[in-house]
Formats: structure tokens, C-alpha cells, sequence
């Protein structure tokens, strides 16, 4: 590709040698009409006058005529004059005397006219340019002069004159050819420096300048142009900021966000929908295209969703079940601009665009939540309130019936109506004691519950416990073993509170663990001490031999009503399943926690932590 300097420099040379060609050969041709006619009125002025001095040519001729021949040779040496009767016989010069000239031209000087022309004359062995002047008398026509001047002469003269022209234009081209170098040069650069300055603006450098010299188009061109580098570099930043903090604030998201092109390209995908779509293997830049999704209905159906939204421009709403997690993804087009009727499509198809009516999204996006928590957690809330309506019903049942026998005189003894009034009042107290819990559990999470602390050996704790609970252990004939290190500091705890979290576990394990069974109580200072705060940590521990708690549900034991045994909701003697819930919330204000894991071989372990200086001013307590 030929640069611009060089198109700007051929083509000024182009237009100075054209316009000189033009010139010159105009020149040569008017020069060479001039001298022509110069020649001819010179000639026709010869003949005139040698025509006025010679009425009647008669040989010999005279010595005035004679003299007049010799002036007229004198005066133009380089014309051969001859002298012609009226008959076209030649008089004069002597070597050519009796000759008779019967051209056209000597017809026409017959008839009175002056004649010129420029031909081959055969006397003269030459071309020449002729003249004929008739000679005039009183009496008519009487012959003719004629001059004939060679053409050796005139064509030297022309060719001098076209010679300095020729000359002339190679100089004034040379001139052109300087000036135009100069001003090719003074264009081409500046704009052979716009060009890589928009290069460089096109790569996204926006810090290069030009040099802006004098107050002419170029020089306000350049001056645009670093106006315009310097806003399209602040607009590129500022974009490339908006898009860091929309990177960011996407990436970021726990929501899965997917953006897709109108052909269905991934154009955009955080973790959060990577992590949630994971068999989709999704990557920027690929397909959203059947044949690339894992087996399963559901990646079929999150394809159909996308081309619907794209096909129709409609947002559209699915939900879908993986075997990890239950997903419900929002899509929405991406609205465009539309193409103008009759324009081709920006696509790169080749198709053009019917008109404003088919508007159609540049794309779509898909907003991803995992709602599989929510869905648990609303199904906790329905087994809550039907856990709690059946924990209500039986005992209410109970009551209702016994009482209604009693009014109704189906019962009247005195031994029956005692004993149904003291069934009446063990569900009364169930009902309470329920009540209670639920209330207790409420304060406990709103952190209203004041904990009386005080340093307490866990010793005495643990006697204390099993002192209560000993009638429960031999009606299963369970045994209790306890392992208490010699070295346990004392605990600042709320004792009748933690009591009460022993007696939870305990119970609880008295109900999982078969008869003859075993129960362990082993209470340690916890390994790893050193912690942040300074403080050592005892570790108490309570392991039965029951079945254990199924992996996938270790979770969720600390839920209300929450029971591992489905089939014992029924079972009055099963547990309300708010014992664990009450265990974890009273543990938690002590400032320590508690876990839980299976045994190899069968049964389950709960431990417990607790600071030995009790928990920080932000667990509610009075000393």
C-alpha cells in the first residue's frame, strides 16, 4: 500500500507536469501559428508591394523594376520570388522562364485573390510556404508575383522555441517537484502521527500526545484528537472501574448469575453459578447448545429456558432439581436498541431487519438461587407447627376425654373419678412443662435468660446429676461410668442450668441406649490450651451405646422437634425433640459449645466445651 506522502507527492508532480504538458504545447502551437503568420504577412506585404511596382511585367524588365526585385531580395533573402504573366508562364527568374503553373492556387490568384500554402515545390527540391499576389492593371490581371520562403528556416525557428520550452518546463518541474516534496512532507507528517497516535488510542494507550504546530485544519485535527484520547482515556478508566466493581459485585454474589449472547454464547458466569451448576461445566465464551449438558432433564431444561427468553423476549421462570441442591433460576432478556427497517443485521447473518416490531434481546440472564435451605426450612416450619399441634393434641385429648366422662357420670366412682382427675392433672403438667420449654427456648435465643454464675467443681456437678437421674437408669438397668481427671478446675457456670444440660444428655442417651447398657461420663482438660483469651477449657464428654445418629442427619439434631427416630413421633414416651435444642442454647451462653459424632461400633458422643472462666460480658449473666 502506497503511503501518503507518496500519493500526495506523485500526484501534485502529476498535476505540475499536466499542466505544463499543457502549457508547452500550447505555447509550441501558438509560436509556430505565429510565425506562420508572421511569415505569411510578410510575404503577402513583398508580393503586394512587387505586385504595385511591376502592372505590367514585361521582359526585359526595367531598371526600377529591377531595383525593386533587388530591395525585395535584399529585404527577404531567404524567399525565391517569381514573376508570372497572366497566362501562368513564368517570366522570372530566367533558369525558369517559359515554365507554366496550372495549380489551383494559381486559379484562385487569377480570380483576383492573394493566396498562401505550404507544399512540396518541385523547382526547389523543398517544402516551402508560398505566396501568390495577383498583379493588378487597368486593363485586368496581368500576371502574378510569387514568393516561396523555404521551410528550413521556420521550422529552425520553431524548433529554438520549442527547445526553450521544453527546457523551461524541466526546470519549472524540478522547481515543482522541490515545493511539492516540501508541502507532501509538511501534510504527510502530522498525519503519519495521527495514524500511530490512533493506533495507539485503539490499543487502549490514551497517554500519547501530538505536537500541535501552527492554526491551520491539520493542526486543529490534532488538537481534537488529543482532546479526544484524553476523554476516551477518562471514559475508559471510569468503564474499566464500573466493570472491576460489577466483576466484583457479581463474583461476589451468592447467587449464581449467568449472561448469555443471542446465539447463546457464554458471555458471563460467576463461582456462585459455576459451584451451583456444577455437572454444566460452564465456561465463557462456550455454548449454551444441547449436547454439552450432563444426563439429566433438568440441563435441558435450563437450555429450553434460555432460547424461550430469546426466542419470545419474555422473562421466564424455573425451578430446578439437582441431585445436590433444589435450584429456582430467574432469566431476563437483554433489551437492544433494534436495527432501522431494511438494515442488515448487526449479527454478522447477513439478514435484515424487518422493522422496530421484531425487537429482539442482544441476550439473557440467568439469576441462580439455591433454594434447598429455604425448602428445608419450610419444612421444618410445617413439622414444627404439626410437632407442636400433636405435642398440644394428645395431652388435650387426653384431658377432654377424661374430663367429659367425669361430667357426664360415664365415670362414678370414687376411685375411677380420682384417677382420671389425676390423669387430668399429670397432662395438665405435660402441657405446662411444654409450654415452659417453648418459652424458655424463646428467652434463651432472644438472650434474656440470666445466668446465675459461680465457680462450681464438676465433680459435684456430675454426683449431682446421676443422684437425679439414677431411677431412670435402673428402670433400664443401664450402667454409668465415669472417668473425671484428677487435675479439673472448677467451672463458673449457672449450676442448676447446667444441671439441667447434664440431665438433657443424659436422658437422652438413657433413651437411645438398649437395656444392660452402658453410658461413660468422662470430663478432662481439654487438649490444646492456650487459647486467645488465656483461658484453659474442660471438656466433658457423655458416650452411650445406643444405635448412633445416620450421618445425614447429624445436622439437624439441634432443631426443634426435631426427632432421628421418625416412626417414635407418635410415641409420648419418645421425647419432644426440644431437650438437644435446649442443651446447645444453654451451652452456647456458658461461652462454650457442644458437638456430636458416632462411635465405630455403635452409639453416639457429645462433647462439650466450656472456658473455665465462664463466658464474656456479651452472654447475658448476673454474678
Amino acid at each position: 500500500m502506497r503511503s501518503l506522502f507518496a500519493r500526495l507527492f506523485s500526484a501534485q508532480l502529476a498535476v505540475v507536469f499536466i499542466a505544463l504538458l499543457t502549457v508547452g504545447l500550447s505555447l509550441s502551437y501558438l509560436y509556430t501559428q505565429y510565425i506562420f503568420n508572421l511569415k505569411e504577412q510578410e510575404l503577402i506585404r513583398i508580393g503586394q508591394q512587387l505586385a504595385r511596382e511591376l502592372p505590367t511585367a514585361t521582359y526585359p524588365l526595367s531598371l526600377t523594376q529591377l531595383h525593386v526585385l533587388l530591395n525585395a531580395a535584399y529585404v527577404y533573402g531567404d524567399a525565391q520570388i517569381w514573376i508570372t504573366n497572366s497566362n501562368g508562364e513564368v517570366l522570372l527568374p530566367q533558369e525558369l522562364r517559359g515554365i507554366r503553373l496550372v495549380d489551383e492556387e494559381m486559379e484562385q490568384v487569377f480570380a483576383g485573390k492573394v493566396v498562401s500554402w505550404r507544399s512540396y515545390v518541385e523547382q526547389l527540391g523543398e517544402t516551402a510556404f508560398s505566396v501568390a499576389v495577383p498583379i493588378n492593371s487597368p486593363l485586368g490581371i496581368r500576371g502574378a508575383v510569387l514568393l516561396h520562403s523555404p521551410l528550413r528556416g521556420i521550422m529552425k525557428t520553431i524548433a529554438g522555441a520549442r527547445l526553450f520550452i521544453f527546457w523551461s518546463g524541466i526546470l519549472a518541474t524540478l522547481l515543482a517537484a522541490i515545493v511539492s516534496l516540501f508541502i507532501s512532507k509538511r501534510l504527510a507528517d502530522p498525519l503519519r502521527e495521527m495514524q500511530v497516535a490512533a493506533g495507539q488510542i485503539a490499543k487502549g494507550d490514551f497517554g500519547n500526545r501530538l505536537q500541535v504546530k501552527g492554526r491551520d485544519e491539520v493542526a486543529e485535527l490534532a488538537a481534537a484528537i488529543n482532546d479526544m484520547a484524553s476523554r476516551l482515556g477518562d471514559t475508559y478508566r471510569a468503564l474499566e472501574a464500573e466493570k472491576a466493581q460489577t466483576e466484583s459485585v457479581v463474583a461476589g454474589l451468592a447467587e449464581g448469575v449467568v449472561a448469555v449472547d443471542r446465539t447463546g454464547r457464554v458471555h458471563l458466569v460467576n463461582q456462585a453459578a459455576q459451584r451451583l451448576l456444577a455437572p454444566f461445566n460452564l465456561q465463557p465464551g462456550e455454548p449454551l447448545a444441547l449436547g454439552n449438558e450432563p444426563p439429566g432433564d433438568w440441563a435441558g431444561n435450563l437450555v429450553a429456558a434460555f432460547r424461550e427468553v430469546l426466542a419470545s423476549s419474555r422473562p421466564h421462570h424455573l425451578k430446578l432439581d439437582l441431585p445436590q441442591a433444589t435450584l429456582a433460576v430467574h432469566i431476563s432478556p437483554l433489551k437492544q436498541i433494534p436495527p432501522a427497517a431494511g438494515e442488515v443485521d448487526s449479527a454478522g447473518k447477513g439478514d435484515t431487519v424487518a422493522g422496530p416490531e421484531e425487537e429482539l434481546p442482544s441476550g439473557a440472564v440467568a439469576l441462580i438461587q439455591d433454594i434447598s435451605e429455604a425448602q428445608r426450612l419450610e419444612k421444618m416450619r410445617r413439622d414444627f407447627f404439626a410437632d407442636v399441634s400433636h405435642e398440644l393434641r394428645t395431652p388435650l385429648t387426653s384431658i377432654r376425654g377424661f374430663a367429659q366422662a367425669i361430667l357426664e357420670n360415664v365415670v362414678t366412682k370414687k376411685d375411677d373419678v380420682r384417677r382420671y382427675l389425676a390423669v387430668i392433672m399429670n397432662e395438665s403438667m405435660r402441657l405446662i412443662r411444654l409450654t415452659n420449654t417453648l418459652l424458655e427456648i424463646s428467652r434463651m435465643e432472644a438472650n434474656n435468660l440470666k445466668l446465675q454464675l459461680k465457680p462450681v467443681p464438676v465433680r459435684e456437678i456430675v454426683e449431682q446429676t446421676l443422684t437425679t437421674i439414677e431411677p431412670l437408669l435402673n428402670e433400664k438397668n443401664i450402667s454409668i461410668i465415669t472417668d473425671l481427671a484428677a487435675d479439673l478446675p472448677p467451672v463458673t457456670v449457672d449450676a442448676d442450668r447446667f444441671k439441667q444440660v447434664l440431665i438433657n444428655l443424659l436422658d437422652n442417651a438413657i433413651r437411645h441406649t438398649p437395656e444392660e447398657g452402658v453410658i461413660r461420663i468422662a470430663a478432662s482438660v481439654a487438649p490444646g490450651n492456650g487459647a486467645a483469651d488465656g483461658q484453659r477449657r474442660v471438656e466433658l464428654v457423655v458416650t452411650d451405646t445406643g444405635p448412633g445418629i445416620p450421618p445425614e442427619e447429624l445436622p439437624y439434631i439441634w432443631e426443634r422437634f426435631y426427632k432421628v427416630d421418625k416412626a417414635r413421633r407418635q410415641n409420648r414416651s419418645g421425647g419432644t425433640g426440644l431437650g438437644l435444642v435446649i442443651v446447645k442454647q444453654l451451652v452456647e451462653l456458658h461461652g462454650g459449645r457442644i458437638t456430636v459424632e458416632n462411635v465405630p461400633g455403635g452409639g453416639a458422643r457429645f462433647v462439650i466445651t466450656l472456658p473455665e472462666k465462664g463466658p464474656d460480658k456479651d452472654h447475658g449473666s448476673e454474678g
